[in-house]
């Protein structure tokens, strides 16, 4: 089912933009993001993360990642995006006076 925000496409696959890749690229990252729990990895990290997410991501549940590993983390900062599906787009679109740069600064 479509968001109302979203449009749908004709199906038609789009030329090549050089992010491609294959299918099972695809399954394997969701089967990283599903099965792999980071918990002692994060606990251990003792340097400052950025921890940037969406909450209208489809794929890694907001509620179920960014919060609980910023938490784990000793010296975590969440940047939370709202309605956002992914937080990749707005962290490049203000990564010289936004987020990632006042992270950085801190």
């Amino acid at each position: 089912m479509c968001r109302s925000r979203c449009s749908t496409s004709s199906g038609r696959p789009s030329p090549p933009t050089g992010r491609s890749s294959a299918a099972n690229a695809h399954h394997e990252r969701i089967d990283a993001f599903t099965e792999t729990d980071f918990t002692e990895d994060l606990k251990v990290i003792d340097v400052p993360v950025l921890v940037a997410h969406g909450t209208d991501d489809q794929i890694v549940p907001y509620a179920d990642s960014a919060p609980l590993s910023a938490d784990l983390l000793k010296y975590g900062t969440l940047k939370t995006y709202d309605d956002s599906p992914t937080a990749c787009r707005q962290l490049i679109r203000t990564s010289s006076t936004g987020t990632s740069w006042n992270f950085l600064k801190a």
